[in-house]
């Protein structure tokens, strides 16, 4: 019943209603309003969660120190410790599940059940566990909680911290020499993939100065070699590893046989999850400490989709593309003009950019999402400015005249003509400044959200850049 009803969102007619402006005027405040602070409560009750079971404080005394605070009101309200304790109780159920599968996935201990069963029931846990958020939904309607915590690091001190990078960018873009192995997991089979976990070894604890790991999601098409490898960078908050299922997006691609490697950007997914780093959401860090945020995001996952490239490539031996949406387009762009300085292995063949940008500081600004979250106000109240966002640019995006080593005939790039969370005109920008010739430009009448979770249904840009990998 779920795939005949997504069959029909995204390629039957309710696609074609669904995916227009009027989806991201009804969704976008939903985000902002709603999404974000039952987030905000969800990894405050995390934290309380944490702290009573590994230091026996007291859970709502907890909650109250870790969800923040808003200008309307100093302190939202303290759920009771019934809605705490049910939220404990989930948490653990995920947590033990996740570490089962974690264990019959890479330690090789023996346990009874069969991988499908472990992942199911760590699937059904994990989508419990997210879905948890709706335990504080009437609060949230008396005592509207913050949709981020904020800890904005204030521009001297960022500066400073940076000054080396910004006089060499390419020192914080290039491939380490020397990084820990990448793991690869049993299969989990099912008749419509092969899902398999990748992960380096080392320190798991995440801090919001250190996402920890990389971790990865690797599917493949069943009984068949894939006839090419793409990367997903995905946006700000998304897990899809948590929500029971993957994207049409995903399935998309893997009913073309193509196999699909979703890399989890720096602190969100099981980065996050398996650091309890101060009771944060997935992707919050990014957003909570500005400019700051952004850098280390940019400068942990830009050479990390570089590696998997290359281990893609060495694994499989097929073409490797790269496709990047929103927060993930950033990071792609950022990806394509530094990678002319690496290996040829690391370098993907070609790419798709969904809502890319030549003006960061306008979407943070600018944004709507930014703006209806307050980190607009935040970063204000920290001290920053355009100017001095503008400042650190060549950490946020290519530099001025700085072009893509792939040749512009084989960048894709789709935009919105109502996108308000990343304006459309920087987009144009970016097209315009690499020379993207006008028939790999897909410019569509809809707005951030729509554009992106309607690819499915108008798949011009995806069928161009399967196009582009079979001829390599």
């Amino acid at each position: 019943m779920r795939d005949k009803l997504a069959e029909l969102v995204h390629n039957g007619p309710l696609g074609q209603l669904l995916w227009r402006p009027w989806y991201d005027r009804v969704s976008l405040p939903l985000v902002t309003s709603l999404i974000f602070p039952l987030s905000r409560a969800w990894a405050a009750a995390d934290a309380a969660a944490a702290a009573e079971e590994g230091e026996g404080r007291d859970p709502q005394a907890a909650f109250a120190a870790a969800v923040g605070e808003t200008a309307a009101r100093p302190r939202a309200a303290v759920p009771s410790r019934a809605t705490l304790a049910l939220f404990a109780k989930g948490r653990r159920r995920y947590l033990d599940a996740e570490a089962a599968l974690e264990d019959a996935l890479f330690a090789g201990r023996s346990d009874p059940r069969p991988l499908g069963d472990l992942a199911g029931e760590r699937d059904q846990a994990a989508v419990r566990y997210m879905g948890l958020r709706t335990l504080f939904g009437l609060q949230q309607v008396r005592a509207r909680f913050p949709a981020v915590r904020f800890a904005i690091d204030p521009p001297e001190m960022v500066r400073v911290s940076v000054e080396g990078r910004l006089a060499a960018p390419e020192r914080a873009f290039r491939l380490p020499g020397a990084a820990p192995a990448l793991r690869l997991s049993q299969a989990i089979e099912t008749d419509k993939h092969s899902r398999f976990y990748l992960r380096e070894d080392g320190p798991a604890e995440a801090t919001d100065r250190s996402p920890g790991p990389l971790r990865a999601t690797v599917l493949l098409p069943p009984n068949a070699p894939p006839r090419a490898i793409v990367l997903i960078a995905h946006g700000i908050a998304m897990e899809e590893d948590f929500w029971g299922g993957y994207s049409m997006l995903t399935h998309w691609l893997l009913d073309r046989g193509v196999g699909v490697l979703l890399p989890e950007g720096p602190w969100h997914g099981r980065r996050r999850a398996h650091g309890r780093h101060g009771g944060r959401y997935g992707g919050e860090t990014v957003v909570a400490r500005g400019p700051a945020g952004l850098i280390g995001y940019f400068e942990t996952h830009v050479p990390e989709l570089g590696r998997l490239t290359a281990w893609s490539r060495e694994r499989w031996s097929v073409p490797v593309g790269l496709l990047g949406i929103s927060l993930g387009a950033l990071t792609g762009q950022l990806v394509l003009a530094h990678a002319g300085g690496w290996a040829a292995d690391a370098r993907a063949d070609a790419a798709l950019l969904v809502s890319p940008t030549d003006n960061v500081e306008e979407t943070v600004f600018e944004g709507a999402l930014t703006q209806g979250i307050g980190a607009s106000d935040g970063l204000h109240d920290a001290g920053w400015t355009p100017e001095k966002i503008a400042a650190l640019r060549v950490l946020f995006e290519p530099a001025a005249g700085m072009l893509p080593d792939l040749a512009p005939e084989r960048i894709l790039v789709a935009l919105g003509r109502e996108d308000r969370v990343v304006p459309y005109a920087t987009g144009v920008g970016r097209c315009e400044a690499w020379g993207i010739p006008p028939r790999n430009r897909f410019v569509r009448r809809q707005g951030h959200f729509a554009l992106s979770l309607g690819l499915p249904a108008q798949p011009a840009p995806l069928e161009r850049l399967l196009d582009l990998l079979d001829r390599g």
